[in-house]
Parts: C-alpha cells; structure tokens; sequence
C-alpha cells in the first residue's frame, strides 16, 4: 500500500504541475482576470495505469468519467436498428399518425395541397406559400377574438336582464298587458329546481331503534320572482308519513323569498335500511324529495378465508384469530351453512382438553360455539360496539390425514349476512433415523448391533454424522437419551424442535479416557403435544413418544511416540562450574495429544532437563527439551535417565562429558616506561587476561638478573601484587618504577596461575636529567607612561626530551634606590611545565607606577631539576600625564578655540579657551556647543566637568539629553528645528520677520516699495506682503552635514545635532554610554588595574556594539502607541525636564554631557554643552574641568540668549507636549482666518491668547496696523515705520526704537481689536504658563468681493517690578603672568608657543554689563509679536453638474407620472470652505418636488431630521438647505402640462408648445442665482394619404372583399398615435373601416416618420346616395378626416362587379398604447 499510495502522489504531482503550467500559459495570454471569470475548470490530466489502479480495488478516475459519457451518449442516442430489418423502408415513426390523417382530410376540404415531404422547393414556391401565410393570417385577424367576443356577450347578457325584472309579490296573479293582451306567464317553462328550494334536499334518518318513531321538518322555499301554488303527496310505504303543508298565508300561495312547512315520520321495525320519496306537485310540474334511514353498519376486520393450517391425527388443536369492529355497533350470530336459513345452528361447549397454540391461555369461562364437524367455531353469538376487539376460536380435531373445508354464515341485526369458509389439514406422525454418515440406513440395521467408532487415541474425538427426517407437516420436539457418565458419548444437538417437512443432521462423538472398549444405549423421544416447546425439567414431554433405541461403541488405543537420539556427548575439555546445553526432540505421531515427563535426571550432580514435563501436541507436534550440564569438579561424566509418556512408551537416554582446569597469561610481550627523569617515579599499565571458562587465581612478582653475582633489587612496585580473575575476564595492574640511578633500566615480570602455569614478560626503561635556555637575555620598554601597560613576550626552550617545570619571580629584582617600587609585571604563566624537546611563549604585561628617567632590574626564574636559574634584565623610560582643550560650534563642529597655537594666535582674551555661545541662541530653544579634552599621552585618565553658577545634576542633565533625544526620535521628519527662523530669515519677536518694520527701518525703505501685490490689502506693517509671512511660517530645509557619529543640522549659524538613533533607543545608548567618543564610533580599551594576580591578556577594545546597554522600564510609561499621541508624550517629558532644569528662576541652565568619563590614551573626551533657556539675555558662567590628578581648569563660558518667553497661540489651554513648541521647533500659529464669508454676513469674532513660558512677568501691548493700499493716493507716501538709535555705552551696542507709521483697523478695515480683559493698553502676562486672551473681530459692511490681509502686532518687555539694577564688571589680566604662576606642562615646542603668545598680547581686558548675577540685557532687543488676520469675501453660488439638465421633452401620449416629465439635477456648493445656505423657487407649470442633501440637515439646525432621503415634495419648494464645501444637493423638477384650450364650439386645440421659466436660488444674505428651464410639450398627429374616396356603385349583396378602399395613415411626430376611425354623416352606417383603431409609432432613431394601411369598406342597405365622413381622431393630439361617398344600386351588372384590390390590412396588434 505504501508503494501505491507513493504512485498515486507522484503522479497527482505531475498532473498537477501540468495543470499549473498550462494555468500559466492562459494567464500570458488573457492576465490573471481570466481566473475570476467563472469558467469552467480545464479537465484534470491525472493519467493512472489503469489496469495497476484496477488491480487494487480502487476506481480509476478517467475511465469513470469515460463509462459515465458513453452512458449519457447512449442515452441521448437514438434507438439502433436491429439487423434484420430493411432500412431501406419507410420506418415505423414516419408513417402518418391517425391525427395527421384528419388534418390531411381537412386540408383537402379547404382544397389546400399537402404538404409534400422531403422535397426542396423552389424560390417561387417559397414565396408562393409565404403569401397563402401571409392571406391567413390577415383571414384570421379579421375575425373575432376571444376576448371581443366575451364583450360582446356581456352586452347582451346586460340587455337580457333588463328585460327580467322582479314582478311585484302582493298581487297573486300577474297583470295584463297595457295593449289588452293576456302575458303568458313568467317562468312555466322553467325547471322545478330553479324555482324551488328543499330544505333537506334528501330527509335521512340515522341510528333509529326499533319501536321508536323519529320526526325531521322539510322546508320548501319559492325563490323565484312570482308567487307559486303546491302541493306534497306521502310516501308510498307504511314507514314513512308526512303531515299537511303549512303556509305563511292563507290564501295558499307561495310569495318569492317566503317558505312552507312540513313533518316526516319514520317508524321502523327492524334495523335495515329502508329508502322512500314523497312527491310535490307544482303548478307546472312535480318532483321528489328522497327519504331514507340508515344505521352506521358494522365492519369487521376478519378475512372471509380462514385457514388453521396443520394438526396431527389425535390432537385437538383450538386456534384464535383476533379481529376488531372498525363500523357501527352490531350483534352477530354463526350459523352453519347447513342450517342456513331454515335452522339456527345451536350452541355448544368447547372441548376443555383441547390445546392451545403458543401463547394464548384458557378461557374463564367456556364460550358457546357451533359444531362443524370436524371444527368448532365461536363465540357463537356477540355483541361488538365501535372498536371492540374480539378473538374468533376455531378448534380443529382431525379424524384422519388430508385437507378438511367448512362453511358458515355470519348473520348481523341489521339483515346483512356474510359467508367464511374454514379449513384445515389433518396429518400423521411420521419421524425416523435415515442416514449414517450419508449413508442410507439398512432396515433392521440399528437392532442387529452397536454402531462402532473403531479405535480412538485418550484424548482425541471420533465423529459420526445421524440424519433424521420428519415427515410431518407439524413441528415436533425431540431429545436424544444416552448415558451422560464421563462424556465418552455425546450428541449434538441433544435436543431441540424438528421443522415441519424437514432433514436434520446429528453429530455423534466418541472420546475414550482410558485404554478399554467403551459402549452405551441412545434413544430418540419426541412429543407430539401442542404447542411444540423444547424439553425442560420443569416442563417434560406431555405426549412421548419413542422414535429410536440403539447401542454404539469404541475402543480407547495406546499414543505413539519417539525420542530423536537415545545418546546426549558433550564432546572436548569441560571446565567445572560452566553450563553446557544439548537438546533432544520428543514426537508425537498419535493424532491426540500425549503428556510426558522425565525421570532419572539428577539436579546435585549438575545434570537437569528442562522442560522436565508437558503435552505434545497430536500428528507430529514436538517438544525440544534441554538437557544442562554442569560439573561441580574435574571427573568423568556418564549419567542415564529416560521420558515417560502417558497412555505410550518410555524413551531411554544416556548423558556423557570430559572435565578439565583454567589458564591465565600476561597479554603484553614486553613492559616499557620509556625516558623517566631520575628520582622522578614513571608508571605504566601490565594487562592480566583469565583465558579459560572458569575463574582463576594469579600472583606478580618481579625478577632482575644480578649484577656482578649479587641479586639485584626490585624497584617495579605492583599496584595488586595477586588476585582472581572471573571466567575469560582481564585486569590491569599499575606498575610504578622510580629509577635511583641513571641509564638503562632492564628487569622481568613473571604471573603465577592458580593451576600451576607461568607467564613471563620483560621490562624496560631510559634515565635522563632536564635543561631550559630563553629566547632573549635583555628587555627594554622605551618611552612608557605610568599606568600604561606595556606588553612583551619572551620564548623558553626545552632543551631535553623530558618535560620541564619552570617558574618566574614575583617582582623584578635588583632596582635602584630612585627607581625603587616604579615598575609592576604580571605573567599569563607564571609557572608551568614544557612538553619534552618544546618551547613556550610567555607574554609579560609591565605597568609603570611612576615617572623614572632610567629604570633598570632584573627578572629571574627557575627550573625544577636544573642545575642553576634563568633570568633576563629589564630597562624602560617612564612619563607623566599631558592635556589639551578645544571647543567646537556645535557637535564635531570647527573649532573656535583652544590650546593648540593656530587657535591662540585669534584669541583677543588672555583666556583663549572660552565656551562663547555667540548672541544667536532662541529663547527655549538648545544650543549646543562641544569641548573637546585631548590626551596626548597613552595614561588613560578621567575626567570631571561642573558648572560653576547656572548648573544642573548629572540626573537632571541625563534626564534633558535622554528627553530631547527621545522627542526628536518620535518626530516623524527626523528633525531637530530649535524654534529659529527658517530659510535664513532673522527672527523678530517670536514669529518668523521676513522683510518686516525691523528690516525696513535698518534698510531705510519703506514698505510701499517692497509691495508687489496686485490684491487690496490691509496688513501689518511688519510685513511687506501675504507672501513674506507664507514664506517664513512655511517648513525649513535645513542644510545637513554627515559626520562619523550622526548628521548635524545648520540652524541659524548655530550647529545642532540630530543623531541618527531614533528615539527611545538614542536614550537609551545615552544611559549606556560612559565615553562620548562612542557616539561617533570610537573604541574604549580595557583599564588594566595595579595589583592583580593575574591577568587574562592583553586589554581587549570594546566597541560600540560591545558597550552594555542599561534597561528600564520607561518605555512602560508611554501611554500612546503611535502617531502624535507619541510625539506629544515624548516632547511633554522633554518640557517637563527643561523646567526641570530651569526651576532656579535664572533664566538658563547649561547641561554638562557626559561631565564625566573616562579619557582614553591619546584619545578623546567629548563633553557635549547645552544652554536651555526661557528669558532672554547675556550670560556668563564658568566651566571647572578636572582631569585625573592634573590641577583644575576653569572655561568661561557665555551665552546671549534672544527671543521672546511670550508665544502667541490660537487656543487657551493647550495639551503639554502639542504647544507652540515642539521637538521640530514652535509650531508656527499663523493666525486668525476667517476664511471665506459671505459677503452681508454678520460680524463674527475670533480669539487669540498670549502665553508666558518665562520665569518673569512680562508686559504687552497689542496695537492694528494696516500694510499701506498701493491704490489709494492717500498711503502713497506713508512710510511703514520710523526708527531711533540709542548707543549703549556699557553694553556695547546699539539699540533701535521703532515706532511703525502704518494706519490702523480701527479705523480702516473690517478688523477691529476689541479691548482686553484689564482694559485698554499694556497688558501683564504673569509668569511661568501665564495667559491672557483677545478677541479680533471681522465685520463687512460692502457688496464687492474681496480678500482682506491685516496683522496685530504687539510690544513687549519685562515688568517693572522684575527688574534689578545693573552691574558693571571689568576683568584685566596678563597672558605672560598667567603663564609663569601657572607653569605650563608639555615639550619645549609648546612652552615656546606659550611664551610667544604671552609676548603678543600681554594684557587682556573683558568689560561686561549686566542686569543680574551672571546675566546682561540681550544682545538683541526683543521683536514685537505678529498675529495674521485674514478673511474672504465672496458670494455663494451652485454649480449644475450638467447643462441639459434644465432642458427637456415631454410627450402628450405620456401619462404626467411617467419620467420623461421629472428631471434630476445636481447642485454643488463650489466654495472650498465655506457653507451655502439657500431656498429655491420655481414658478408654474414647473415645480420642485424632492431635494435630496448629500449631508444630513439636523446638523445644521433645521429643527427636524432630515437624512439624505431628501425633503417631502409638499415641503421641497421653499425649504431651507445648507450645503458645506464641496457637497452637494439633488434637485428634482416636474413640469406639468397645462389643460388644453377649448374654443366656443368645444373643440380642443392641441397644438405644441414650448414653456420657459427659471429655477431661482435664494441665499440667506440675499443673493440670488437663476438657472433657465425650458420644457418641449409634443402632441402624435396623423395625416391621410388621400382627402376623399369615391366608391362608385355599389350593389348590396356584392361580396365584402369588393367594396373596400385603402387609406395611408402616417405620424410625422416623434410620439406614438393611438387613434380610433368614427364616421360621421347621414351614410355613416354604411362605411366601416378595418381595423377600427390602433397605434401608428412615432419617429425611431432614425427620424423617419411611420405609416400604417387601412381599408374602408362600403356596405349599403339599399339604392341610393351615401356620403359621409371619415374621422381617424387622435387621444391627446391632432387627427385627419377624409370625405367618403358612394351610390347604392341593385343593378345586376354590379354585383359581380370588380374594384381595385389591395393587400389586406393586418388586424392591429393591439388596441392600447404601449406602456409607459
């Protein structure tokens, strides 16, 4: 099956990859589209073998699917010809079928040709036959139609009934008539039925009894419409009476509607049916009523047929047949057929003796039956109700054998009697013994002697084969009798019950238990009572009767078996205590099975047999027995024991073997230690081996010859000197040789057996003594630096071919007095050993410990054995540690100052390092800068920087990076804005300038010059146009720098950096990092510490990679997943350590990172400096930097801060983190927009709030300004604002007044700033997240559409009370001095720049201003604050999505409701951004009948719910709608026609016309748009093709074909013409046309105009002249007339006189138009 199931896989594989490949071929061809068409699937090409798929039971696919199309085509095909037919005759099915014979005969009355078969026509008998078609069909459409016919009956049915109407019922006889004469009367010719109603219609009577008499009204109703006289006659017989009719009058007429009233008795006298009539006699006729009576019969469920089937002859068998009454109540009596009818059958008592089938149980009581001999039957009278359930019990008591029928009648009370027939079958007892193993039985056989079962093994079974026969029709039970004493003989089955007529089999079986004949008697009883049961103790034989008694016997034979050797040699040497195995097979040649055991084996002398006893199995089964030896010592064995089988012989066996000892040897041929170092003990292994079966003992010792006579000592000492070895076993002894002297070592080895065998070996060894030698006798270490390892490797040789151990002293040795304790070493092997003839490499890892110009010593080692030590000198220049500093403009940034002397030489202060910041840095906003410490010496150091005043903690420090880094990280631009200008534009109080007052004033221009703007504007005067302040807000694209650690962004001259780590993982490696240079890549050695035991190697350098990296649990705090909601997360924390670090009030804080860490040798240290500030101002502060032991170094550092604390924002409370300032820089607030209002719309009001971020309360005042309007004259020479300078002497600089000269929106404009919270004029914000808000308000009061652009702009500064007074600070000091106090540490080429730059500038002076501690007034003045406002003016309007949507045409022969009369239109709303509020209005004959929003209008306000599914059409016209930007509103228009004109003589103009009107939309600020509607109303009109029809003479009895005129009706319009033809005139009667009526088409899409033909045909009553008119009118349009004439003649000549003939007309499809 496996292999199979591996054939149906690969071959489904294939077939599948054919399909795909086939799949993919379509697919090039029709695209993959193809596979979603639905279409059928490509049949499967699974190719099995099929007869391999056969062959297993299975079913082979592709011959299913081809035995399925063979059946189906069969199916489909017809019925094949038998051979013997002639195919050359006519077949069955085409002969002429009895209806195809009728309809020829009819064809050949209508003198019509049949139709030939099987002939090919010609074209002109084709066209010949289509127009005879064509002629009947035109026959056929001028005759009735059903349903004209109908109409035409209901018309006339109409008619008739007003000629039947209701006479008046109070006068008896109907009137005369108004002429005198005598009416006949109404209705004596109609049926009795239809004038009377009985009630019954037939009187019925249901369960009567006897003596009872029963009583049922009869009603007779007159339903006619005249009053009736009748009379009733009684029944005939005398159990039907009926009593006198009773009218409702008594003038004995019967009224229409009234009823008269009669009673029918009935009294039987017995219980059969009985069926009468009584007779009304009417004025005109008479009629019956049916009267009957009927019992509801019984029925039972009994067959006419009984049958008990067999009984023996003697028996009296009574048999029950269960039946059930399904009718009426009934009483019942059996009579014999005899009897009937003269005699009643008497009663009788069942015969109590007589037996019963299975299952049924004696009566209580006897019940009566009758006697029909030879059966009994009863019960012999019963009462049965509905569904009474009863037992008919028929005994049956055969005198003899053969078939025995009766008959007896069933007689009921109510006279039916019904005959059943009985029968029966007697038969004898005829059951005997036939066969003897299918062999007939000889007569007397059985009586002469025993029936023999021959010889028979104990154990096995003979079998013999019994047939008995029952002959008997009946069952009979049976039991065979036999001794049942050790089960010798046995009979199967032992009992039981004979089928009727049946053969049944016997197995007789003899078992013999013992080796004697055997013999026993064997009867057959049978029972011949009923019902037959199988024998039972409790329940024995009621009739026995004795079949057969015979004898058999047998005789019990001895088994026979054998035994295959009588002789069992263990041949060779035994060895005591093993177990040796023989076997010996026992057969059993007997066919029953034989038990055995064995005798005479002896378990103490090691002689056993297993298995000692069983049972062989009969014909040659066999058991294998194994006989074991096992001898306890060495002897000869001979032993005999012998196998007894039961009821067989005793097999003999004799059992010999030869015993022998063990032997034990040394397996190797020789012991060699090999080259032993003397005094050194050298060990090897001796492998003893046991080479015999059993266990043995064994004893070493060792034997040297002697040496000069005298015996030399052992020196080989054994590990187990003696012992004992299991059967075939080994063991290993350790043996040990410590040589005392050098040279050859020769010795033996002898092994003493157990038995007395030896075994000997040689033993052998070579002394030798150890020497070493190093690779080199000097180290010098160069130039080193203390705490700097050095690393140096020295080699040491073995020099012999024996192992070396060696050792290294634990300091040098031998150092001078000054150069004492300067030196440390550590050794990766400070001692070990070296394999014979090699070498070791040794690496040495010195560490000076302080600075020694000339450093010499000695290291020393020793080597186990050798006669003296190993050693090496050492010597080594040792130095001191040496910085320099450097600071960068921003990260990796150029170098603005330093120690090196390029740098210097353009320092104007003595102190050159200094952290300036320049005067750049935004309020808010970090600037970063980088000091750079670089070791020029290989001492790895650390390092220490603070902040002398305005400092934060290494926490609070970590916590800003790790924030700002994160914030940057979940921007999604990947930027680092800062908040300062973009695109290169300076920044002026706190939103972007551009070229606003500031740059104006300073360029002395005005901003009328710098106006380029077509559009009215009103502006602010720090802008010169919308475009200067769409530029700034717009987003920067700074300029990017790639350095080695991340990419650093130019923002406003200032270098910021944004590192390539993304987010959460940037602060990560923040926390993880502990060297800054790793930020950009660089390594960080392994710090070898002073002291250790024992280093592990060289210092191996970690990278970045390498660096560990901290977790924590922030990320866990991060409420927000994705998008903004992590952005603002991120750059709310970055806030919240900003205010952090700045909740000293000062104004600034400068984050020292890392400001500590570890300096690498000859590397770097990276301390990253940021100033984050929230006041503006010049700073001053200090940085104190230590490096290791180095005396400490103070940076000055300073920082001018610009900008603004104030931010102008669009909402009050703004989400912390979702500011005005982000991670990208301040979220630009551009302004207040209206956006586009409606022009007369109301003023509405807009808000913005100024926001304090700073830590001192700051004053602001807000002031309109208007950019001047280039189109009026007045502004023509306005400048935009004057400027004052103000020299600040101590601060050094220049300061600018600016007062701005534009007009203001309080005037002029539709801005107006509304007066703040406090009043008017300067307004306080309070500090840290103060807020103060105002309100601008829009109004425009003009009709023009315009775009309006104006600012507020407000001042700002500190509060008075936040101000403290100046200090002035002058710093003077020598660069020669400084440097001769402070000494300077380096090589002669440093002192020398040193010492020239001293000379240079010796003096230095630092004059600064102040306003605080530590900080000055900002380098810049704060800018004003600059809020945008903007507005559109504009008027709504609607855009129609389709032009000829408003244009349309309706069709008179169109109902108003159809389509053509709604057009639907689409109405957009094409303003981007504001709402149209309108109503719409539409004047008659048109209307608005539905509007359907594309927007819900509940949202708007309207009071009501309106979904899309549109306004009602009662509320459509006039309803309010509001459409936002871009949406839409359907609008469906109904044009209705107006009602025609009607002149004075009612005629109805119907001419087309063409109606205009407008769809007016009405806005709410008054605004009005029109859109044209025009509608085209089109009527069908009809034109003839002739004016006038003459027809002649006409004679009256000329056929109709000949008097007709054809007419040509066309419709030159595009509606459908439905018409109908009337005549009009004093001949009109004698005109008719064909058809009446119908519908001519309008034009297709062709623009033709249709026609259609008619005939007029003229029918005159008598001579004459007959004119008329022809009027083909039109429904809703304009029809034609045609004057028609004609003379009716009698002339002869005139009646078989010809006109002109024309095709027929066809009948009209239909007379309705089509549907709409």
């Amino acid at each position: 099956m496996d292999e199979l199931e591996r054939y149906l896989e690969e071959r489904t594989a294939a077939a599948d990859e054919l399909e795909r490949a086939r799949m993919e071929e379509r697919d090039s061809l029709y695209t993959m589209d193809h596979r979603n068409a639905r279409m059928p699937r490509l049949p499967h090409d699974l190719d099995l073998d099929r007869d391999r798929v056969e062959g297993v039971g299975l079913l082979d696919p592709r011959t299913l699917m081809e035995d399925n199309e063979r059946k189906l085509s069969a199916s489909a095909a017809p019925p094949s010809t038998m051979e013997f037919l002639d195919e050359t005759r006519e077949p069955k099915y085409m002969e002429p079928t009895e209806n195809e014979r009728v309809r020829a005969r009819e064809r050949e009355k209508r003198s019509i040709p049949e139709y030939p078969r099987r002939l090919v026509f010609s074209a002109e008998e084709w066209e010949r036959k289509k127009r005879d078609a064509e002629d009947r069909l035109r026959e056929l459409g001028r005759r009735m139609t059903p349903g004209q016919r109908d109409l035409e009956e209901r018309v006339i049915a109409g008619m008739r009934r007003k000629q039947a109407y209701l006479r008046n019922p109070r006068h008896p006889e109907v009137p005369s008539s108004l002429d005198g004469t005598e009416r006949k009367r109404v209705g004596a010719a109609i049926d009795p039925t239809d004038v009377f109603v009985v009630e019954p219609d037939i009187v019925e009577f249901h369960q009567f009894e006897l003596g009872e008499t029963y009583e049922m009204r009869l009603t007779i109703r007159n339903k006619s419409a005249l009053s009736r006289r009748l009379r009733i006659l009684p029944p005939p017989s005398r159990h039907f009476s009926i009593t006198e009719l009773k009218y409702p009058s008594d003038h004995g007429l019967l009224a229409p509607g009234n009823a008269a009233y009669a009673t029918v008795r009935f009294k039987p006298d017995s219980l059969a049916d009985y069926e009468d009539f009584v007779t009304v006699i009417t004025e005109t006729s008479k009629f019956r009523v049916e009267c009957s009576a009927r019992r509801h019969p019984p029925c039972l469920t009994l067959d006419q047929s009984l049958d008990v089937g067999y009984v023996l002859v003697g028996n009296d068998v009574e048999t029950r047949m269960p039946f059930k009454n399904v009718g009426g109540e009934g009483r019942f009596r059996l009579v014999d057929e005899a009897d009937w009818p003269e005699h009643t059958t008497p009663l009788t008592l069942p015969n109590e003796d007589a037996m019963l089938s299975r299952g049924e149980r004696k009566d209580l009581e006897p019940v009566p039956c009758i006697g029909v001999a030879p059966f009994r039957i009863g019960p012999g009278y019963m009462e049965l109700a509905p569904l009474d359930v009863e037992q008919l019990r028929v005994g049956f008591a055969p005198p003899g054998p053969g078939s025995f029928m009766q008959q007896f009648r069933m007689v009921c009370d109510n006279s039916q009697v019904q005959t059943f027939t009985v029968t029966g079958r007697g038969t004898v007892l005829d059951v005997g013994l036939t066969e003897i193993d299918a062999r007939a039985t000889i007569p007397g056989e059985l009586t002469q002697g025993p029936v023999y079962f021959s010889k028979v093994v104990p154990g096995s079974v003979n079998t013999r084969t019994f047939t008995v026969k029952n002959a008997t029709m009946v069952p009979v039970p049976f039991v065979w009798e036999h001794p049942r004493e050790a089960g010798i003989f046995a009979v199967d089955p032992p009992l039981g019950v004979f089928e009727p007529d049946s053969v049944n089999a016997f197995t007789v079986t003899f078992s013999p238990n013992d080796l004697t004949p055997y013999e026993a008697d064997v009867r057959l009883v049978v029972d011949t009572s009923v019902p037959a049961r199988v024998p039972h103790p409790e329940h024995p034989f009621a009739k026995p009767v004795l079949i057969e008694d015979f004898s058999v016997s047998g005789v019990g034979a001895e088994r026979h078996c054998t035994i295959d050797t009588n002789l069992v040699n263990y041949a060779g040497s035994l060895l005591p205590g093993r177990h040796y195995d023989r076997e010996v097979t026992v057969v059993n040649h007997s066919d029953a099975a034989a038990p055995f055991r064995w005798v005479g084996h002896d378990p103490d002398a090691g002689l056993l047999v297993y298995p000692h006893e069983g049972v062989l199995d009969p014909n040659g089964g066999s058991v294998t027995c194994v006989v074991e030896l096992t001898p306890p010592r060495v002897q000869r064995f001979d032993a005999q024991m012998s196998c007894v089988v039961e009821h067989g012989p005793t097999l003999p066996l004799r059992v010999t073997a030869e015993v022998e000892g063990p032997e034990v040897a040394i397996a190797q041929s020789q012991v060699d230690f090999g080259l032993l170092q003397r005094h050194v003990a050298g060990d090897t292994y001796l492998l003893i081996r046991n080479q015999s079966a059993i266990a043995a003992t064994w004893a070493l010792e060792e034997r040297r010859p002697a040496v000069d006579g005298a015996p030399a000592p052992a020196e080989i000492v054994f590990s187990v000197a003696e012992g004992e070895l299991p059967p075939y076993a080994e063991v290993e002894v350790e043996c040990t040789l410590v040589p005392s002297a050098p040279g050859p070592y020769r010795s033996n080895i002898v092994c003493v057996a157990g038995g007395g065998r030896v075994s000997v070996v040689a033993a052998r060894a070579d002394v030798l003594q150890p020497l070493c030698a190093l690779s080199t006798a000097e180290v010098d270490l160069g130039t080193c630096y203390v705490n700097v390892p050095v690393e140096r490797e020295i080699v040491v040789q073995n020099m012999t071919m024996l192992p070396a151990v060696f050792r290294w002293s634990p300091e040098p040795e031998g150092e001078s007095e000054e150069c004492a304790d300067s030196m440390d070493f550590d050794v990766d092997w400070r001692e070990d050993e070296i394999p014979p003839g090699g070498s070791k490499a040794v690496r040495f890892i010195f560490t000076p410990l302080r600075p020694c110009a000339r450093y010499e010593a000695l290291v020393a080692m020793d080597v186990d054995g050798a006669a003296k030590p190993l050693g090496f000198a050492l010597t080594a220049d040792v130095r001191g540690l040496s910085v320099e500093y450097e600071v960068l403009r921003g990260l990796n940034g150029e170098p603005v100052a330093g120690d090196a002397s390029h740098v210097a030489d353009s320092s104007v202060l003595d102190d050159h390092v200094r952290v300036d910041f320049g005067d750049a840095c935004e309020v808010r906003e970090h600037t970063t800068m980088e000091v750079l410490i670089k070791n020029t010496t290989a001492i790895e150091t650390s390092v220490r920087i603070d902040v002398e005043r305005h400092g934060v903690s290494d926490a609070v420090g970590m916590r800003v990076m790790e924030c700002w880094a994160a914030a940057r990280g979940a921007d999604a631009a990947g930027l680092s804005k800062g908040g300062v200008a973009r695109r290169g534009a300076k920044s002026v109080g706190g939103v972007a300038g551009g070229d606003g007052i500031v740059a104006h004033t300073m360029g002395r221009a005005t901003v009328m010059e710098a106006a380029s703007y077509t559009s009215t504007v009103f502006g602010a005067a720090s802008t010169s146009g919308p475009d200067a302040l769409r530029s700034s807000l717009q987003p920067h694209e700074p300029a990017t720098h790639e350095h080695r650690g991340g990419t650093y962004e130019s923002l406003g001259g200032i270098k910021a950096v944004s590192m390539k780590h993304g987010g959460a993982a940037f602060a990560r490696s923040l926390r993880g990092l502990t060297q800054p240079s790793l930020l950009r890549g660089g390594s960080l050695p392994t710090i070898a510490e002073k002291g250790r035991g024992k280093r592990s190697g060289a210092a191996v350098p970690r990278t970045r990679s390498d660096a560990p990296v901290t977790l924590s649990a922030e990320h866990e705090k991060v409420s927000f997943s994705r998008g903004l909601g992590v952005q603002m997360h991120a750059t709310r924390s970055a806030h919240e350590a900003d205010a952090e670090a700045l909740k000293s009030g000062d104004g600034v804080a400068f984050v020292v990172y890392p400001s500590s860490g570890i300096l690498p040798p000859y590397g770097e240290f990276r301390a990253i400096i940021t100033v984050v500030s929230d006041m503006p101002g010049e700073y001053f502060d200090a940085l104190r930097c230590q490096v290791g032991d180095m005396p400490e170094r103070r940076l000055p550092v300073r920082a001018g801060i610009t900008g603004s604390p104030l931010v102008v924002q669009p909402v009050k409370y703004s989400p912390m983190g979702y500011d005005a300032y982000g991670p990208k820089g301040p979220k630009r607030f551009a302004g207040l927009d209206w956006g586009s209002v409606r022009v007369g719309a109301p003023g509405s009001t807009k808000r913005f709030f100024c926001v304090n971020y700073g830590p001192k309360d700051m004053v602001v005042e807000f002031q309109p300004w208007l950019d001047p309007d280039p189109k009026n004259p007045k502004d023509a020479d306005v400048p935009a604002a004057l400027a004052t300078l103000n020299l600040d002497e101590v601060g050094g600089r220049v300061g600018v007044d600016i007062v701005g000269k534009g007009r203001m929106c309080q005037r002029v404009g539709p801005f107006k700033l509304k007066p703040a919270p406090a009043g008017p004029g300067s307004v306080t914000v309070p500090k840290r997240g103060g807020c103060v808000g105002f309100e601008v308000e829009y109004r425009y009061g003009g009709t023009r559409a315009k775009r309006f652009v104006g600012s507020v702009v407000g001042t700002q500064r500190v509060a008075d009370h936040e101000a403290v007074d100046p200090e002035l600070t002058l710093e003077l000091g020598c660069a020669k001095t400084k440097l001769r106090v402070g000494g300077v540490d380096g090589d002669g080429d440093e002192v020398e720049a040193a010492m020239a730059n001293a000379e240079a500038k010796p003096i230095s002076v630092s004059i600064g201003g102040a306003i605080a501690p530590g900080r000055a007034q900002p380098p810049k003045p704060m800018k004003p604050l600059v809020v945008r406002l903007t507005a559109d003016a504009y008027h709504p309007r609607l855009k129609a999505d389709q032009n000829d949507s408003f244009n349309w045409t309706c069709y008179a022969h169109r109902h108003v409701s159809h389509s053509s009369y709604f057009r639907t239109v689409t109405l957009t709303n094409t303003s981007a951004e504001a709402a149209a509020t309108f109503r719409m209005k539409l004047v008659a004959p048109f209307s608005v009948v539905e509007m359907e929003s594309s927007v819900p209008q509940l949202a708007f306000g309207r009071g009501r719910a309106m979904t899309r599914a549109g306004i009602p059409p009662d509320e459509a016209e006039g309803a309010s709608v509001t459409l936002p930007p871009r949406e839409n509103v359907q609008v469906t228009m109904r044009f209705t026609p107006p009602d025609p004109d009607v002149d004075d003589a009612g005629h109805v103009y119907r001419d087309d016309y063409e109606k205009d009107a407008a769809l007016v939309v009405l806005y709410d600020n008054g605004d009005v748009q029109n859109f044209p509607v025009t509608a085209k109303y089109i009527h069908p009109e009809l034109e003839a093709s002739k004016a006038e029809l003459d027809f002649g003479r006409v004679h009256p009895r000329a056929a109709k074909e000949l008097k007709a005129l054809r007419v040509t009706l066309t419709n030159d319009t595009p509606t459908d013409a439905e018409w109908t033809a009337t005549f009009v005139g004093p001949g009109a009667h004698a005109f008719e046309c064909v058809p009446p009526g119908g519908v001519v088409k309008g034009k297709g899409p062709t623009g033709l105009a249709q026609s259609t033909d008619v005939e007029i045909f003229m029918s005159p009553d008598g001579e004459g002249e007959f004119s008329a008119d022809a009027d083909f009118g039109v429904r809703v349009g304009r029809g034609c007339r045609i004057s028609l004439r004609g003379e009716g003649t009698y002339a002869e000549e005139e009646e078989g006189g010809k006109m002109p003939r024309f095709d027929p007309v066809e009948a009209p499809i239909s007379l309705v138009a089509e549907a709409e």
